[in-house]
């Protein structure tokens, strides 16, 4: 039944004609609602518009001018791509197909569905191809464009993506967002930016630009600098030294900062061609090699990786010290076992500067006395050791330059009448020296001097504890000390030593009186030279009053049994060698020497 309205409700009345021509209308029927059409299939569908996006494009479907009214839409690209179409619910309308590949052309088309089936596909759309903006360009190094200082070149490296358009340009930017420069090409590259404050740090980022747009900004660039050449440094400050100069250095106040500064010397206005080289911001540099008492000035100039600066000013003219001369040496005089005084004058120039200190040093090392003054004087030494032969010493001078040559050598301290070494009293030191004959324990103890049998210079005499004692336990005669002789009282003492079990030879022997182990008794001779020396007086006061008397080492060889032992200073007596020497006085000294 045609010409229905869809949706109302409706009555039907039958009519018809017999076969001999009568009409006939039947009565109405009962009335009927929602009587629908049926449904056709819909006709072929169009493409309104497609619109490309990122990996997608956006399809707008019409419905055919003929056929059934469509109830959805398959819309499908090509090439065909996983993902690659959208459906449309509804008699139009549009749809995003996804998945799509930037950068590549696709076409659309359509097919409409209904009840009654499905069209056929529509026409292809027109061609589009997916477009997105590039990644980030990767940044690289930042460097000064050739010799400005306002200039650099960024380096960066293409992205990995360029959003399916290719890229037009490149633009570098400056962290202050004030300085930036491009260049069109689709690759890796390099970025010049001008416009730069010099001795300012500035970072820079990359960015790409395609059809599409422009992409994210790359990561920042390390900080780069761009340097001018420095400007003059300040006039340097000078201090004197000892034929040397130290010159202080300071920046300038405008310029790149710099790396070096270099010191020109002058005299008398003219450059004398010594230089001193420093590093760093504000530094200090020795002048060496100057004269002392020669008037010098200083200039300085600045170098960074861009140049060198203009010189500076002029410093203030200054005299490189010099260290004083060497004192004059005077006479050294032995105080006591480890003390003795160095008599100086003080030198004819002190160099430029005051003399603040004098030094006194022995030799060998051990010992050594300082004198604070400006003058001559006296130098006490301490630190000397008991025992040691100090051959001479030296002065020094010491003034603000630093300390002046060493002195000529001393005489020695050890003159008839000083302490000796050991702390006895020198009574014999002749210049050429003396000959000390080799005991036969002298693996056991000697002089150093008999070593070799020479090289003694000196005697010095001390009283020996006990004060009474007999020379030797044996009375029969001694081999071996039979020796008057100046130079033997060692030898003959050593053979005591061996062949007396008691005794003032064996006492002495083993004496450590001063801190030294090589006394002996004198020889006759030797206790001779100690009473004629000038210092015999004090001998006589000190231990021979009343008749006291001393041993000697040296046994009379005009008899078996008897010893040349006493001496009083007045003469000789030869007494029992085992009896205590002063029994008829009761009245007893042992003398002990020793050379050195």
């Amino acid at each position: 039944m045609r010409g229905l309205t869809k949706k109302a409700n409706n009555t039907f009345i039958v009519t018809g004609t017999t076969a001999d021509g009568c009409t006939y209308t039947s009565p109405p029927s009962i009335t009927v609602s929602g009587v629908v059409e049926a449904v056709v299939a819909p006709g072929v569908p169009t493409i309104a518009t497609v619109t490309a996006g990122d990996a997608k494009a956006t399809v707008t479907v019409a419905a055919a001018t003929t056929g059934g009214t469509p109830a959805s839409y398959a819309v499908t690209a090509s090439p065909a791509v996983t993902g690659g179409a959208c459906t449309v619910t509804g008699d139009s309308g549009s749809c995003d197909v996804t998945g799509l590949t930037n950068g590549t052309a696709y076409t659309f088309t359509a097919a409409a569905t209904n009840a009654g089936g499905t069209s056929g596909a529509s026409g292809a759309s027109a061609s589009v191809t997916p477009l997105t903006v590039p990644g980030a360009p990767v940044i690289g190094a930042v460097a000064a464009a050739g010799s400005t200082s306002t200039s650099a070149t960024v380096a960066f490296t293409a992205p990995a993506s360029n959003g399916g358009s290719a890229i037009t340009t490149y633009t570098a930017t400056s962290n202050t967002g004030a300085n930036t420069g491009t260049v069109s090409q689709a690759g890796s590259g390099t970025i010049t930016v001008v416009g730069l404050t010099a001795n300012t740090p500035y970072t820079f980022t990359v960015t790409a630009t395609n059809t599409k747009g422009t992409s994210a900004p790359s990561d920042a660039s390390t900080s780069v600098t761009l340097v001018t050449a420095p400007a003059a440094p300040a006039t340097p400050t000078v201090v004197a030294g000892a034929s040397k100069v130290t010159v202080t250095v300071a920046a300038g106040t405008s310029g790149g900062t710099p790396v070096s500064y270099t010191v020109t010397v002058y005299a008398a206005g003219k450059a004398t061609g010594g230089t001193c080289t420093v590093t760093g911001v504000s530094v200090s540099c020795d002048v060496t090699g100057l004269t002392s008492g020669t008037a010098y000035t200083f200039k300085a100039t600045a170098t960074n990786t861009k140049g060198t600066s203009a010189a500076s000013g002029a410093s203030a003219s200054v005299t490189p010290l010099g260290v004083p001369g060497a004192p004059v040496i005077g006479t050294a005089t032995a105080t006591g076992p480890t003390t003795a005084t160095v008599a100086f004058t003080a030198p004819s120039s002190d160099g430029g500067s005051p003399i603040t200190l004098y030094t006194a040093t022995s030799y060998p090392a051990g010992g050594t006395g300082t004198l604070t003054q400006a003058g001559s004087g006296t130098i006490t030494v301490t630190g000397l050791t008991a025992g040691v032969t100090y051959e001479y010493f030296t002065v020094t001078a010491t003034s603000i330059a630093g300390p002046s040559l060493a002195s000529a050598h001393s005489e020695s301290p050890y003159r008839v009448g000083t302490y000796g070494p050991g702390g006895g009293i020198v009574f014999y030191a002749p210049a050429s020296g003396l000959t000390i004959a080799a005991g036969v324990m002298a693996d056991m103890q000697r002089p150093k001097c008999a070593t070799t049998k020479t090289g003694c210079h000196y005697f010095e005499w001390l009283r020996a504890e006990p004060t009474s004692e007999a020379w030797c336990d044996i009375t029969t005669r001694r081999p071996g000390t039979t020796q008057h002789m100046l130079g033997y009282g060692f030898s003959n003492t050593s053979t005591m030593a061996r062949e007396c079990t008691s005794g003032a030879g064996v006492t002495v022997w083993n004496s450590e009186s001063g801190g030294v182990n090589d006394w002996f008794l004198p020889s006759i001779e030797e206790l001779k030279l100690l009473k004629s020396s000038n210092y015999g007086g004090r001998m006589k006061a000190a231990l021979l009053e009343a008749g006291r008397g001393v041993w000697s080492s040296s046994e009379d060889a005009r008899l078996e049994s008897s010893w040349i032992g006493v001496y009083f200073l007045n003469y000789d007596e030869s007494e029992n060698k085992t009896l205590p020497l002063g029994d008829r006085t009761k009245m007893y000294a042992v003398i002990q020497v020793r050379a050195f």
